[in-house]
């Protein structure tokens, strides 16, 4: 039964060493953040290219949805619409609207949407610590300010938005073999 699991949650969340964990169930299939690494990514990643981005999260899902297995999707739609969102409200740009309007024609009227999501809590301070980096205002991805934003349209979308999709809610804390291990339960107690 094809069902997609976006994992969601701010840098440092443990998503990676969640997908690492998992990829060797074979019951189950794996998307990466970015589907093509290659130079196209490299100029829209430097140009913040958020159409780029946006295409790249619809072929997501259309792999997904295709798949004969449950497949999880290191960040999906979710992630764009919340970094547009929280650009929108710290530099007053359109561009979630843009973004907003594309997930209604390109995911909900193609029923693209995700089946479940799992979502791991960080604290913002934690997300430096555990990614090893350094605070960079104007960069969403890296600026507390940003990151609150961020955090504010998660608990807007899935209350919201896709309100009747479900989230399993999990703290960064949680060792990485003790939440593959629930997610790895919860995913085969719902679609294997």
């Amino acid at each position: 039964m094809s069902k997609a699991i976006v994992l969601e949650g701010l840098p440092g969340c443990g998503k990676t060493s969640l997908i690492n964990l998992l990829s060797s169930n074979k019951e189950i299939s794996i998307v990466p953040e970015i589907l093509d690494r290659g130079e196209i990514w490299a100029n829209a990643k430097e140009a913040e290219d958020q159409d780029f981005f946006w295409l790249n999260d619809v072929n997501k899902m259309k792999i997904a949805k295709a798949n004969d297995k449950p497949t999880i999707i290191d960040r999906g739609y979710a992630s764009t619409l919340a970094y547009n969102y929280a650009k929108a409200k710290v530099d007053n740009t359109e561009d979630y609207n843009h973004i907003l309007s594309k997930y209604y024609s390109d995911i909900v009227e193609n029923n693209l949407k995700t089946d479940l999501y799992i979502y791991i809590e960080i604290p913002i301070n934690i997300t430096f610590k555990r990614k090893k980096r350094e605070k960079e205002l104007k960069n969403p991805w890296q600026d507390p300010k940003y990151l609150m934003e961020v955090i504010n349209f998660y608990d807007i979308f899935f209350s919201q938005i896709e309100p009747s999709t479900t989230v399993l809610r999990y703290s960064y804390e949680l060792a990485p073999q003790v939440l593959a291990n629930k997610v790895g339960y919860e995913i085969k107690k719902r679609y294997v």
